[in-house]
């Protein structure tokens, strides 16, 4: 009797055990498989602004991490994939994106009280403070006001006008006719503060996988519920919209301008998110032909038919490309065309038979694609269309120029024809210009700048007005000791080229920065090292297309355009290097108001993560 009382005690204790477990279950604590299944629900690494999760404590008072409630119903979804699930995604949205990209399986998320509040505004400010001063910079023939006032130097800019080949096109734009399509490159730095890196206006990627991202995330995770409240086509649509009044004054129709060679299929989702909005697309190698002349621009849907009116051209590409018989276009596409063929030289020496002669030639372009400016970065033009005639591309070059869209940019750059992005507009682009945009905020705004810079410096001491005297030995003795806390960064780059991020790279890669650093100072700068906020095991970045119009307010699109890299990665989000797309979701804030007030008990288990 005793031994079945002592049984049934004991049974009692272990049914108590486990229904007070269950409770704590039930009042936060999760198993750690649940939160170790997959690197996508975890938090991210010390010194990173965590996107996903949030820190708190539990009853006892220890440490623990909550899932931002924006992200619990991702997290709770993502929670139990599998690396076979995970590589099951990739592929899924890989194909959806024609071989370009792949997909992150987590969006990033932002609740509108950021966006909103913060990123769209700031947006707004600075693409309406670059307009002022390309605006100057043209009606003052390359002396701006501000550069007479001293906050930048003209030494200075000259110099970045010069490696911007812009120096033929300056002073020959109307001043009231421009405007761009405008897309800085955005991050979170580890106090969760927003920050621009990079300035980027004309010719911009991701403006084409805008709908897809979204699409092709509900298509290869479909246990996700509906989580996106804002729709990217109609950013399309009033885009088109506000092309087409700009187009009325001219009184002609909006068209849509593309040239190869492209670089992916996204010029082709442009054709198509463009053609739902009724706008026609023309190259130099569809049947309908666009014509700029003296009285303006012309479209023909055929040759020999009646001419239309052009009011507005959507321009999808690089002036440099489209129109490369102007005198300040042609050197620099000419160059640009030599490096896609030094590019390709490899390839072309495995395949084909090239006689020692031909080698040679090929050795001599090299040669002569390595010798530039050290301002302009050019190599020296007549060495280099000797070169191209000697290896027998001349003919190409002059086929190119057949087919280009002459006119186009004296028709822009005159208003007789309205465009999304003006010539002449460069400068603002480059990694130098980019210290003095909160200074030309204030001087053209008179505003304090919402969206501010990561600081930039010089290896050289500064000694005033635009110039410099010998490195400064102090700070890159410091570069050198102290590699992880520092970035050099080429001024003249795009895509990641010519940057070494310190805490991501080897000694030895990051040694050919510092020595790039001391031997053209003039080309590169150095950052303190920002570590990137994460999303689902990956560091992140923002570009959020807009409309900086002639006059007026800036119009932002309602969704972004973020990448991701592994934070094993070289620290460059670039989607070349590793990197994926991640869907961009902006969700109401005031659906998640409750949540701030909620206490532990109150959690869900698929929320917390308790770390060992």
């Amino acid at each position: 009797k005793w031994r079945r009382e002592l049984i049934g005690s004991y049974r009692f204790l272990l049914k108590t055990a486990a229904i007070f477990a269950m409770i704590i279950i039930s009042r936060g604590s999760v198993a750690r498989s649940q939160n170790l299944a997959t690197p996508l629900a975890r938090p991210a690494p010390r010194g990173h602004y965590d996107e996903v999760f949030m820190n708190g404590k539990d009853e006892l008072g220890r440490p623990i991490k909550i899932v931002r409630p924006q992200y619990r119903d991702i997290i709770k979804t993502v929670t139990d994939f599998d690396e076979s699930r995970i590589r099951a995604i990739a592929r899924g949205s890989t194909s959806d994106f024609k071989g370009d990209n792949a997909l992150t399986p987590v969006p990033r998320v932002f609740l509108d009280s950021d966006y909103d509040g913060i990123i769209k505004p700031g947006i707004d400010q600075r693409g309406r403070a670059l307009r002022d001063f390309i605006k100057d910079l043209h009606r003052s023939g390359g002396r701006p006001q501000i550069a007479q006032a001293g906050i930048i130097p003209q030494i200075i800019l000259d110099r970045i006008i010069d490696r911007k080949h812009e120096r033929g096109l300056i002073g020959t734009v109307d001043p009231s006719t421009i405007g761009f399509l405008y897309g800085p490159d955005i991050v979170r730095d580890a106090q969760g503060n927003f920050r621009v890196i990079e300035d980027n206006l004309g010719f911009l990627g991701g403006l084409g996988d805008l709908e897809i991202a979204l699409d092709s995330m509900y298509s290869n995770v479909p246990e996700y519920p509906k989580l996106h409240e804002r729709e990217p086509r109609l950013f399309f649509r009033e885009l088109v919209r506000r092309y087409r009044e700009r187009a009325k004054p001219l009184g002609g129709k909006t068209i849509l301008l593309m040239s190869p060679p492209y670089s992916d299929n996204e010029e082709k989702r442009i054709r198509q998110l463009f053609a739902r909005e009724g706008v026609e697309t023309v190259t130099p190698i569809s049947e309908a032909r666009v014509e700029f002349s003296e009285d303006g621009a012309w479209l023909r849907s055929k040759p020999g038919a009646r001419r239309q009116r052009v009011g507005f051209v959507i321009v999808y590409g690089d002036y440099a490309n489209l129109d490369i018989m102007h005198d300040g276009t042609g050197e620099r596409a000419i160059f640009e065309y030599a490096k896609r063929l030094l590019s390709e030289l490899p390839a072309r020496l495995k395949t084909e038979r090239w006689k020692k002669s031909d080698i040679a030639v090929a050795d001599r372009l090299k040669r002569v694609m390595k010798n530039v400016n050290p301002t302009t970065q050019l190599p020296n033009y007549t060495d280099l269309v000797q070169v191209m005639k000697d290896i027998g591309h001349w003919n190409n070059i002059l086929k190119e120029r057949r087919h280009s869209f002459r006119g186009l940019v004296d028709a822009a750059s005159s208003g007789r024809v309205a465009t999304n992005y003006s010539p002449g507009g460069t400068v603002v682009e480059d990694k130098e210009f980019y210290t003095y945009v909160e200074k030309i905020i204030e001087f053209y705004l008179g505003e304090k700048p919402i969206l501010k810079n990561i600081p930039t410096w010089d290896a050289r001491i500064y000694l005033g007005n635009g110039t410099y005297g010998p490195l400064n030995e102090e700070l890159l003795g410091d570069v050198e000791k102290n590699q992880s806390n520092y970035v050099i960064k080429v001024v003249d780059g795009r895509g990641g080229d010519g940057i070494w991020v310190g805490a991501k790279v080897s000694a030895l890669e990051f040694a050919v920065g510092v020595k790039r650093l001391r031997t053209e100072p003039d080309r590169y700068k150095i950052q303190p090292y920002t570590a990137l906020s994460v999303v689902g095991g990956m560091i992140t970045d923002l570009r959020v297309h807009s409309d900086v119009p002639p006059r007026g307010q800036t119009f932002v699109s309602d969704t972004g355009w973020s990448r991701s890299l592994p934070l094993e990665g070289d620290g460059k989000v670039n989607i070349s290097a590793q990197g994926r797309e991640s869907t961009v979701i902006v969700r109401s804030a005031a659906k998640y108001c409750e949540f701030l007030f909620e206490s532990v008990s109150m959690v869900p288990a698929s929320a917390i993560y308790r770390s060992r």
